[in-house]
């Protein structure tokens, strides 16, 4: 089975409501895999997060960490509502994290939420809206030498999105 699931009912629908012969092994696998992983996410985050202040976990691991995540999370599904959460969340950590999140990591996450507007432009602007106002967001983030590098190509996307809504 290669579909992907957003949600647990759309894996239901799929169960009670396709024409296909679908593998019951299969689609219990999809199901698990969703709920596993959607659990991972989670518990994951919320684990390092409450290491970093005691000192059990350095925030330059956890942004490694948290960039697994991402890359996992958005595979080829970059207009996912749960790719965007949890980049949104990012942006949320980075804040609260007193400058302590790596340039790098944040400059990584402008350059990720940057191409998944711009991928998805074409066939979902208000899909694309959404990843480009969380490029600028992260921008904000980033010291001025790096936030000079990338803010004018995001604000340039922004404005393009903009102006053909």
């Amino acid at each position: 089975m290669t579909d992907r699931f957003e949600t647990i009912e759309e894996v239901v629908y799929l169960l009670i409501n396709s024409r296909r012969d679908i593998s019951l092994t299969s689609t219990i696998s999809a199901l698990l895999s969703f709920v596993v992983y959607q659990y991972l996410c989670q518990e994951l985050t919320s684990a390092a997060l409450e290491a970093i202040p005691n000192g059990l976990c350095s925030m330059s691991r956890f942004a490694m960490i948290y960039r697994g995540l991402l890359l996992t999370i958005n595979g080829d599904e970059s207009c996912s509502e749960d790719a965007i959460t949890y980049y949104q969340q990012a942006v949320d950590i980075i804040r609260l994290s007193n400058e302590l999140y790596p340039a790098d990591e944040i400059a990584w996450l402008v350059a990720t939420t940057l191409n998944n507007a711009a991928l998805v432009e074409e066939f979902d602007h208000s899909t694309s809206r959404r990843w480009c106002e969380l490029s600028l967001q992260l921008c904000q983030l980033l010291s001025s030498e790096l936030k000079s590098c990338y803010e004018s190509t995001v604000r340039g996307l922004h404005f393009r999105l903009i102006s053909s809504a």
